[in-house]
């Protein structure tokens, strides 16, 4: 697995540097016929001692390298911000397609929400 998206925000308001990555995994060489391109979408948060530790795990909100039609890859961004982050994907061919998913942190929860979809 590699990172192909690595972003920094304090992600659940605890005052410390979280990360989101987003994981694809590598081809081990050029000319691999490997179909599996999917993603993961992964929160690590660390805390005041500077500790890192894998808070959650996502393996759809972020789609695969093929998933974007003619257009190709669609994976379009992602945010990190105070208590919150957001996946932009885009597509299509003819007609094209964008589709953003935005979470926030819950503290009762100690967890994110989706929020919005667009």
């Amino acid at each position: 697995m590699k990172a192909i998206v690595r972003e920094t925000a304090d992600l659940n308001g605890d005052g410390t540097e979280d990360f989101l990555l987003v994981l694809e995994k590598s081809k081990s060489h050029p000319t691999d016929d490997d179909t599996d391109d999917s993603r993961s979408l992964l929160i690590i948060v660390s805390d005041r001692q500077g500790k890192l530790k894998l808070a959650a795990r996502n393996e759809k909100v972020v789609y695969c390298r093929s998933c974007g039609g003619a257009f190709g890859d669609p994976l379009d961004g992602v945010e990190a911000n105070l208590k919150s982050f957001v996946v932009y994907n885009y597509g299509g061919s003819w007609q094209r397609w964008g589709e953003y998913y935005q979470f926030n942190y819950s503290s009762r929860g100690r967890t994110w929400q989706l929020v919005l979809v667009r």
